[in-house]
Order: structure tokens, then C-alpha cells, then sequence
């Protein structure tokens, strides 16, 4: 089985009990499979603005810790700096109040966002295959 194939194998069920009973009912391993999952697709389907936007940057701090637990040093970074183009205190960790400051962003905060995405696209970190190392580890 390639990563892709085991990872979606794992994904569903951690996501449903993730949206049923919330974050808390996920061991630590299945933590850092969801938050670099949740990171993944919203990059991949709207940039950095879409997961800021949406509830999976809740947890864009242990997101980056996740990333830099599976080995993804480089994409742990991107994060880092899509954070800190925020400003002060990054993002917050409210949906409401995130997408509001995502609203007030200027021109130069979003090219930010435009050139991260960019470099977020070149898959620095081959996140499949360190996610999936990660989680066949004992």
C-alpha cells in the first residue's frame, strides 16, 4: 500500500471522531495525522488565506509542532511565516476573530500569503510519505 492509500486508510475515522466528540478524543499521533491532513488540503484547494479562513487553523501552532514532529522542517517553516504575516500575536486562535483580521489584511500581507503558497505548492517535505512513515512508527 503506497502512503496515500494507508494515510486515507487512517484519515476518515480520526476525522469523524475529531468532528464528533472534538480534538481531545485524538491520541497525540492521530493529532499531529489530522493537523498536517487539515494544513494540506486547505493549502492545496485555497492557499494559505483558505486555511486561516476555515476552523482547521484553530490549531496552526501545534500544526507547525506536528510538522516538525514527522520530519517536514521546510513546510513547518511556510507555516511559521504565513503566521507571522499576522503580525504581532499571529493569528488568533478564534475563527471569527481570525477571519476578521484575514479581512483586514493589506495588499502586501496577501502577496505574502500569494508567495508562500507558492512555495507551498513545490512540496518541499514530501508530507505523504513523512506522515506515513511517521504513523507506521512504533
Amino acid at each position: 500500500m503506497n502512503s496515500e492509500a494507508f494515510l486515507f486508510s487512517l484519515v476518515e475515522d480520526v476525522q469523524k471522531r475529531e468532528h464528533e466528540q472534538g480534538i481531545d478524543a485524538l491520541d497525540a499521533r492521530e493529532k499531529v495525522l489530522f493537523f498536517v491532513w487539515e494544513l494540506e488540503a486547505q493549502v492545496n484547494n485555497g492557499g494559505f488565506n483558505q486555511y486561516f479562513f476555515n476552523s482547521g487553523s484553530n490549531h496552526a501552532a501545534p500544526t507547525e509542532e506536528a510538522l516538525r514532529a514527522i520530519g517536514a522542517v521546510n513546510t513547518a517553516s511556510l507555516l511559521k511565516e504565513a503566521m507571522d504575516v499576522f503580525g504581532n500575536g499571529g493569528p488568533s486562535p478564534m475563527r471569527d476573530e481570525r477571519q476578521n483580521q484575514l479581512e483586514a489584511m493589506s495588499d502586501e500581507q496577501e502577496k505574502a500569503f500569494d508567495r508562500l503558497d507558492e512555495q507551498f505548492y513545490l512540496y518541499p517535505d514530501d508530507l505523504s510519505k513523512l506522515l506515513a512513515a511517521f504513523m507506521q512508527a512504533e
